[in-house]
């Protein structure tokens, strides 16, 4: 459409909307696609404006689920407004994301301007000539001090499309309108826009749409049993499902994995072949089941802090070892629990969790309720140290809620388990009085159903970063805790390399390690060692003939300059968990066990 017929569209449309009153309240927008080879959506949004001034129209920064300011504002072009009369309006940018409209009396106003969207990820919005997919923040303005109107949404479907498919309430009349509460409904429900697959299922008394993007080794009928059997052991830990229909839309990418949670959809991608074989396969249900797990955890058992979303900045929390570690947790204890994975298959997962932690060595420096305060600014920005500074919330928030539900489990021998603390916590904060929870709110939890205080625990594992007792912990299910590396004297470097166009090059050193006291550096290109020239794999095998003590010269390059360093080997003092359950358990410890791993 031209910009002449679009301006005669847009006065057409305003007047017929000044004539109804009814349209009041309500903020419409359309969304089309005319051109979807130039990666633009174009948005159109009617709002009736109240001041006497202006009106801002603001673009979020970032994603509620992904915490990083994103500046979707950057992807903002041919911002024009007009009135009902077909007047072009005022548009002044104030800031990075606000477009100030200026109008001098109440009036409705059109507000239309272009998206540039062409990274296909979970947080972010794509279109092409094959499909379109929408993730709310990132394409929709919202003005400012409205956002708590109903909305409308109308859909300008390309003729060779046929489908939509998306959470949002849908018009009984034009199957390309639809409707929401308010802005935060219209952005918290993504919509994909194409000709893909899609099949549906019933389970715990909620419908369930799947669109299946692009083509992969799945198999339809396995797909609804397996994730209907997810839906109903996730439902049966809260009592009751908050949604009468869910969405789920997964992409099939030849690289692509993770997915973003909703109140009543998800946005999943995984690689396209990972549905069989079925290790593979248990990758992707244990995907579902985190993702379906935020319903509760993070969507509606929330932080206070989030209770609200202010979409110009950082919104923090420590909580969100709680709200994605947790259904990192449950993710995979839920697999036992449904009998895809044996109890001993669960205790490897949650052994490569551990050392995971312990063998980073930021786990020793920043504490996982600082973490998750961090994640704006460390989480998504990895650097070349990060593994020496921060600890992964997702991590070590799925370690401590193991160890939290073997507490429970044992402090009730074998009565209750961490499903009741989050049945509790989600009726009390959300049904009840929505009121979003603190971590001193999570802490009285755990104390009330354990009959213990935990201070000491939350003070040392996650406001703290003291050494956890897991003998302790998982001696409750009769595990057993044994260190592989207890006295091991071996000689660690303490650098991990990559080759890199035929050179060897530094991407990270250990803090405190022989590599770090010897000045090597990340970046730097190692040339040889000892007077050979070796490649990675040569520096490897290299080491393997060094003991604890023994220096070895190692010639590198740094900004174009050679250099000589003296790296004198010394033990890493690290640590390497493995658990294993030896015969002798008492009959409490294999009730507890039962009860944790298969939730008997």
């Amino acid at each position: 459409m031209n910009s002449r017929l679009l301006d005669l569209a847009t006065g057409i449309y305003l007047a017929i909307c000044s004539m109804y009153p009814a349209y009041g309240g309500t903020i419409k927008y359309t969304l089309s696609m005319p051109a979807p080879e130039t990666h633009c959506f174009e948005v159109k949004i009617i709002h009736e404006a109240t001041s006497n001034e202006y009106t801002d129209f603001i673009m979020p920064a970032w994603t509620p689920g992904s915490y990083l300011i994103r500046d979707f504002a950057k992807n903002v072009m041919d911002v024009k407004a007009s009135d009902e009369s077909q007047n072009q309006l005022k548009i002044v940018k104030i800031d990075k994301n606000t477009w100030r409209v200026y109008h001098n009396e109440p009036r409705m106003i059109a507000l239309i301007y272009k998206v540039y969207a062409f990274e296909l990820s979970v947080r972010t919005s794509y279109l092409d000539d094959v499909h379109a997919s929408i993730s709310g923040p990132g394409v929709f303005m919202y003005p400012d001090g409205h956002s708590d109107l109903p909305v409308q949404l109308l859909v300008e479907l390309p003729s060779y499309w046929s489908r939509i498919t998306t959470g949002l309430a849908s018009d009984p009349v034009n199957p390309t309108a639809f409707h929401a509460s308010n802005y935060d409904q219209l952005v918290d429900c993504p919509i994909e826009i194409g000709n893909h697959l899609t099949f549906s299922f019933s389970a715990a008394g909620v419908d369930h749409e799947v669109a299946m993007v692009g083509p992969g080794n799945f198999d339809i009928d396995r797909l609804k049993t397996d994730m209907a059997r997810i839906v109903k052991a996730c439902t049966d830990i809260f009592g009751e499902n908050p949604n009468q229909r869910y969405v789920f839309i997964i992409y099939n990418l030849e690289n692509g994995g993770g997915g973003l949670e909703h109140s009543n959809s998800a946005f999943i991608q995984v690689n396209r072949w990972s549905y069989q074989p079925d290790n593979a396969y248990l990758g992707v249900l244990s995907l579902i089941a985190h993702e379906y797990l935020h319903l509760w955890i993070g969507k509606r058992l929330r932080p206070a802090s989030l209770l609200r979303y202010d979409y110009t900045k950082e919104n923090y929390t420590d909580l969100l070892w709680i709200m994605e570690g947790f259904p990192s947790y449950y993710d995979d204890i839920m697999l036992s629990r449904m009998g895809y994975i044996s109890g001993e298959d669960y205790l490897r997962r949650l052994n490569g969790a551990i050392n995971s932690v312990e063998s980073t060595p930021g786990s020793r420096v920043q504490a996982v309720s600082d973490a998750s305060f961090d994640a704006w600014i460390k989480q998504y920005q990895p650097d070349e140290n990060q593994n020496n500074s921060t600890v992964s919330y997702y991590t070590k928030g799925n370690k401590l809620a193991a160890l939290l539900d073997l507490e429970i489990i044992q402090s009730t021998k074998g009565e209750k388990c961490m499903d009741d603390l989050l049945k509790t916590l989600y009726t009390k904060y959300y049904k009840e009085n929505i009121k979003g929870i603190t971590l001193e709110d999570f802490r009285n939890g755990v104390e009330a159903i354990t009959g213990h205080d935990q201070k000491s625990f939350f003070a040392e594992y996650v406001t703290g970063t003291g050494e956890i007792d897991y003998e302790k912990y998982l001696g409750y299910a009769g595990i057993e805790v044994r260190n592989m590396l207890e006295g091991d004297q071996s000689p660690f470097l303490g650098i991990a390399i990559r080759e890199n166009d035929g050179k060897t090059i530094v991407q990270s050193v250990a803090s405190g390690s022989s590599g770090q006291k010897a000045g090597i550096s990340p970046r730097d290109e190692i040339i040889g060692a000892d007077a050979f020239r070796l490649t990675s794999e040569g520096i490897m095998s290299l080491l393997n003939t060094k003991n604890t003590g023994d220096t070895v010269r190692l010639l590198i390059a740094r900004d174009g300059k050679i250099m000589e360093k003296n790296l004198v080997l010394f033990p890493a003092n690290r640590k390497q968990f493995h658990l294993y359950r030896p015969d002798h358990a008492t009959d409490l410890q294999n009730k507890v066990y039962r009860k944790w791993t298969r939730g008997q």
